[in-house]
């Protein structure tokens, strides 16, 4: 009966495997950090949005964000960044990548989100190719 066990689970994995199928077992985390900081980070399962400040006046170069979750390491995805006030995406960013490789934004290609929504509440999103829905990365409040 055990070696029979053990067949069939070998065979189930081998069907999935060589169906090119990949069996999920990590929870879709992100993290978002301002250079080497971590300022957020967050995971499929938290129901609480995360929220971080940013002084402007502080020395920065850039933010970067990661979502890791299972994939083929050489996929690569269309992904795109965007930040939102009050239901108007203010910035967007988008490339083509794999999916390890974390999506980065210069300080300069957020001087227009800087200046003009200080002190206002921006809402992150992310999305890839793979998934069907966008991720709330959190909100970031420029001071």
């Amino acid at each position: 009966m055990k070696k029979t066990l053990c067949t069939l689970f070998a065979l189930i994995g081998f069907l999935f495997y060589a169906n090119g199928q990949a069996i999920n077992d990590t929870i879709t985390n992100w993290q978002l950090y301002k250079d080497s900081e971590l300022i957020l980070k967050s995971h499929d399962f938290n129901s609480v949005i995360q929220e971080a400040e940013i002084e402007t006046s502080e020395e920065f170069s850039q933010l970067i964000v990661r979502v890791n979750y299972d994939t083929r390491v050489n996929d690569v995805f269309s992904r795109r960044l965007w930040f939102r006030y009050d239901e108007v995406d203010v910035l967007s960013v988008q490339d083509i990548a794999k999916l390890e490789e974390p999506l980065i934004l210069s300080k300069e290609a957020l001087s227009e989100v800087l200046e003009n929504y200080l002190r206002k509440p921006i809402t992150v999103f992310y999305q890839d190719a793979s998934r069907k829905h966008p991720i709330l990365i959190g909100i970031l409040n420029f001071k």
